[in-house]
């Protein structure tokens, strides 16, 4: 009996005609009906150039990105799977937060469906801190990749506080927090930063800015929810 892995509700598995008729294992759905009804694609429909959340009709890009323009004369240009709403607040809560590794296979799947959309060289993770490894056990970002990547990038700040307990305008004026580990692997490269949440995009953007120091091709971005 399958259970769903974020509300632990019993999932009725009903492959189709088509899933039948396909050689292999059948897929196994990881969460149910419900919950999935509560996720929410981030839509195409007018985006922000450089975050991707949804401008209001008459904008041109988001208040957040003009910032990051007239700080670093250029934009990220980020893509999002999905709406960080309640059940997405409620999924980082566990697998983040709480540590538990087996909800890496509830995105696992779409997630990497998502990232093989792009054009891209190298994938590069964003890095957590020694401190995370330490009291969690595991990079949430890498532990929802499939796809071959590139650890490319190290965190050397070593701060106990982590970025979610920051408020807005301290996530801002955080000062460099990665150096590059392999810069000969990704230069010349058309890198793909992945990253669980966008937010503020303060994390991405020092990321961004040492992989553009590297000579990489282009530097985009690509994460769950934002």
């Amino acid at each position: 009996m399958l259970k769903c892995l974020l509300c632990g509700a019993t999932i009725e598995s009903r492959p189709t005609l088509k899933q039948l008729l396909l050689p292999g294992k059948l897929p196994e759905p990881r969460i149910c009906p419900q919950c999935r009804s509560h996720l929410l694609l981030r839509s195409n429909a007018h985006p922000c150039p450089g975050c991707g959340r949804i401008l209001a009709p008459k904008e041109s890009i988001c208040w957040e990105c003009r910032q990051w323009q007239r700080q670093y004369g250029w934009l990220l240009n980020n893509h999002s799977l999905y709406v960080y709403n309640g059940l997405m607040r409620e999924f980082m809560k566990k697998f983040k937060f709480q540590g538990d590794y087996g909800l890496r296979f509830v995105f696992q799947e779409t997630f990497n469906l998502f990232l093989q959309e792009f054009a891209y060289d190298v994938l590069v993770p964003i890095p957590i801190s020694p401190h995370t490894w330490k009291t969690r056990g595991f990079n949430q970002t890498t532990a929802l990749l499939t796809l071959p990547y590139t650890e490319a990038l190290k965190m050397i700040a070593d701060n106990k506080q982590t970025q979610s307990a920051k408020t807005r305008e301290e996530r801002l004026k955080t000062p460099q927090i990665f150096e590059l580990t392999n810069p000969q692997k990704i230069a010349h490269q058309r890198v793909l930063l992945v990253d669980d949440v966008y937010t503020t995009g303060r994390t991405l953007y020092h990321a961004a800015v040492l992989c553009r120091q590297a000579g990489c091709q282009t530097v985009s971005s690509a994460t769950l929810s934002s």
